[in-house]
């Protein structure tokens, strides 16, 4: 069975590195469900391929290219692997999309003052996310979570669970745990609409 394929941002593009274990064909169906899994996200995003240890032959290099140039992405060789950090942070200054891989627990807080955040699993009650632009949560949010921290009213919230959050977007919240607040359970995006949040079905 193939590692899992991981995704991390940095402030050229994506870096997208590939397990050393598996066959290729194992790679590139964990390479699709990653993708698939973001809806769309990463649309128009630069990325490169990186694997440790080993070299991946030439012609599956090309293949694993043209799989993500089907997804709206596109090649950029110049991105390399930022360094390594031991805690969750907020993104440097210019980041455009940062990704953490795994979910905000309560008490810790994530910003990306000028950029996207996407956030690889549960966003808890009692953290705090906050980003400049949208926030993509691949997870159940009962947290407190702001979008467009400067205005922006297009900025959006997606997460697959609202129960219990408290959303903002530009200068409009909402308690999702308030009866007739919040959108039913599943997949949804918060987006600003007539000075107030409203939720539709998320589809990407």
């Amino acid at each position: 069975m193939a590692g899992e394929v991981e995704i991390k941002g940095t402030r050229n593009g994506l870096v997208i590195l590939l397990p050393t274990t598996g066959n290729f064909d194992e790679l590139k169906h964990s390479l699709c469900r990653k993708i698939e899994s973001a809806k769309g996200f990463f649309r128009g995003a630069r990325f490169t391929l990186h694997q440790e240890a080993v070299s991946l032959p030439s012609h599956q290099k090309q293949e694993l290219e043209q799989l993500l140039t089907g997804y709206g992405l596109v090649p950029a060789p110049d991105i390399t692997l930022p360094r390594p950090s031991a805690r969750a942070v907020p993104a440097p200054a210019g980041d455009r999309t940062h990704i953490l891989w795994h979910g905000v627990r309560s008490g810790q807080q994530v910003r990306n003052d000028l950029g996207h955040l996407v956030i690889m699993g549960d966003v808890h009650s009692g953290a705090e996310v906050e980003a400049g632009g949208h926030v993509l949560i691949m997870g159940s949010c009962a947290g407190t979570v702001r979008a467009g921290i400067h205005g922006n009213q297009q900025a959006k919230v997606v997460a697959l669970d609202f129960r219990g959050a408290v959303v903002y977007i530009a200068n409009a919240h909402v308690l999702t745990g308030e009866p007739g607040s919040g959108p039913p359970p599943g997949a949804y995006q918060a987006v600003y609409w007539g000075g107030k949040i409203v939720f539709s079905p998320f589809t990407g």
